[in-house]
């Protein structure tokens, strides 16, 4: 599972296309040094743009605490619903 489903989280299209920019509040998981069943969910609690405004830097919130991180060092989770608004409950048979 770790070496199939994690590593197709993040495909290898750097340069060729343009991705969108990660947004406060998507789940992402932290890439380090150890295992990847090790490595660390977080949520993105600020993004930092450099000078061409692309986000290169976001300031994430883990179960440990608040840190900054590269984008190269994150996987986005794919949510589909992330950004969208919900139903809040509606539409919902009682």
């Amino acid at each position: 599972w770790s070496l199939e489903y994690l590593s197709e989280l993040q495909p290898r299209k750097k340069w060729r296309s343009p991705q969108p920019n990660l947004q406060e509040g998507q789940l992402v998981i932290l890439k380090e040094g150890n295992k990847p069943l090790q490595w660390n969910l977080a949520r993105i609690n600020k993004v930092i743009p450099g000078e061409d405004g692309l986000v290169r830097v976001v300031e994430v919130k883990t179960a440990a605490g608040v840190f900054r991180r590269a984008i190269s060092k994150l996987v986005p989770l794919p949510l589909p619903e992330f950004g969208q608004p919900s139903n809040g409950g509606r539409d919902v048979p009682v």
